[in-house]
């Protein structure tokens, strides 16, 4: 069998500072393809937007990340635009033309080319047939779907409603310019398959979760973090993602304010997010929401950068400025709640994680919370509904968009979680069952089945 190489193609630069889902699982394909040999990457279409103040690290950011990743998750990092292609030259930037011009000098086999933001590129309708225009059979187009229609619908821009934007996915597939669509979830095919793409058109690729990274809990890393980290409570509470609507935001914090009237119940949150559009107004919020938890210092914010590290959980000078100056820059002056990096995931760090979402297209963070070994409570929608288990270490609570038992079914669930998972009193010993439901999640979701899964659906298109 032939190799066959791959770029997997981002719209936001890298690091990408609201740390998208998307972003990760293609650099989790670009590592594991890479053991199968041919030439795999990610490539991000802007270069690193962090400006840092010091002056040796701001010039040479873009080439030091791409050492990282190779040296972290040995992986080629590639920054080259397709958004702007046509000025890149002028500007002194690299264009995605170019990159696969590069790919093919070196190594002539088919070259994959895997977009994971179709609700960015469709703001350009002919950001996919220009490459088949260029390269011929030399390449081949997939598209990842990673979240539900509505999302990928509701940005505006290109001058095409949604049926129009349906029409140009329906027509890229039809023409052969996209060879297959690859849906993160049953729920996100059959979505798209309502909005009128067709079922021929997707092929389900599940998320997975890199074992080496999410390596199951440890007492040592928790028990360090808690003696480093300003968070009171017995038990933690973690939340990893956006603060915006999509997310949950407003369930988050209607749920952080049940628990503030609720002094009867010693836990902390821990909250690992760096954008959104509620980054600038948490803080505030929380004043008025959660006064007793602020007050008890049982709230701490955290960027995690496990991802970036891979499973050395170390970190190096760069890293650290990167973020840092990031922190110092966007987040310190309106959230004075931050307490800086992990290089372990908070999903490893929380006793129990929840997932407050109001839409979902699969919900990868909840997924790495039970590789890790942590429960988790989430809302019964989209992608989530595929794999937490209803039992002791997951909860799945009905959805209510409005009224008063919203978000006091959610709180409920928690507590008879932790319950569940440790006892009144913390008796329980649940290591053996929090073991159990790693293996199987690994079974089904590891990130090598997501790449063997890719790689064959690459190759039946060849």
């Amino acid at each position: 069998m032939n190799p066959i190489n791959s770029i997997q193609i981002t719209y936001p630069s890298f690091p990408d500072m609201n740390f998208y889902g998307n972003n990760f699982v293609a650099l989790d394909l670009a590592e594991g393809l890479s053991k199968k040999g041919g030439i795999h990457g990610l490539s991000a279409n802007l270069t690193p937007t962090v400006t840092m103040s010091n002056p040796k690290f701001e010039s040479k950011k873009a080439g030091l990340w791409a050492q990282l990743m190779a040296a972290y998750r040995n992986i080629h990092l590639f920054y080259s635009t397709y958004t702007r292609e046509d000025h890149a030259k002028e500007n002194g930037e690299v264009g995605l033309d170019e990159t696969i011009r590069q790919v093919l000098d070196q190594d002539r086999n088919l070259t994959v080319l895997d977009f994971h933001y179709p609700e960015k590129d469709l703001l350009n309708p002919n950001t996919y047939s220009r490459y088949s225009a260029m390269f011929g059979s030399n390449v081949r187009q997939f598209i990842h779907l990673h979240c539900m229609p509505e999302l990928l619908l509701r940005y505006k821009g290109g001058g095409l409603t949604e049926d129009e934007r349906i029409k140009v996915l329906t027509n890229l597939a039809e023409s052969g310019d996209v060879k297959k669509y690859l849906a993160v979830s049953s729920d996100v095919r059959d979505a798209f398959v309502e909005k009128g793409l067709k079922s021929d058109h997707i092929e389900i690729v599940p998320n997975g979760i890199n074992p080496d990274i999410y390596q199951f809990r440890s007492e040592p890393d928790r028990m360090a973090f808690r003696s480093q980290a300003d968070i009171t409570g017995k038990y933690l509470i973690g939340y990893s993602g956006r603060l915006d609507m999509v997310k949950g935001y407003d369930n988050l914090i209607a749920i952080m304010s049940w628990f503030d009237k609720h002094p009867e119940f010693d836990i902390g949150f821990v909250i690992a997010s760096t954008h959104g559009r509620f980054t600038r107004t948490v803080h505030d919020d929380l004043m008025t929401r959660t006064p007793r938890l602020l007050q008890e210092k049982r709230v701490g914010f955290v960027i995690d950068v496990a991802k970036l590290v891979g499973n050395t959980k170390s970190r190096n000078s760069f890293v650290d400025a990167y973020f840092s100056d990031y922190m110092q820059q966007k987040l310190s002056g309106i959230n004075p709640l931050y307490q800086g990096l992990t290089t372990v995931p908070v999903q490893a760090l929380a006793d129990l994680y929840i997932q407050p979402s109001n839409s979902e297209g699969f919900g990868l963070a909840a997924l790495e919370a039970l590789a890790v070994g942590t429960p988790v409570v989430a809302n019964r929608v989209g992608g989530l509904r595929e794999f937490i288990p209803d039992q002791i270490m997951g909860r799945l609570v009905d959805y209510h968009p409005k009224g008063s038992r919203r978000n006091k079914d959610f709180c409920d669930a928690m507590v008879s979680v932790l319950f569940d998972t440790f006892g009144s009193c913390g008796e329980r010993d649940s290591t053996a069952y929090r073991q159990s439901t790693r293996n199987k999640i690994l079974n089904k979701y590891s990130s090598q089945a997501m790449v063997t899964k890719t790689d064959n659906v690459y190759r039946l298109q060849v």
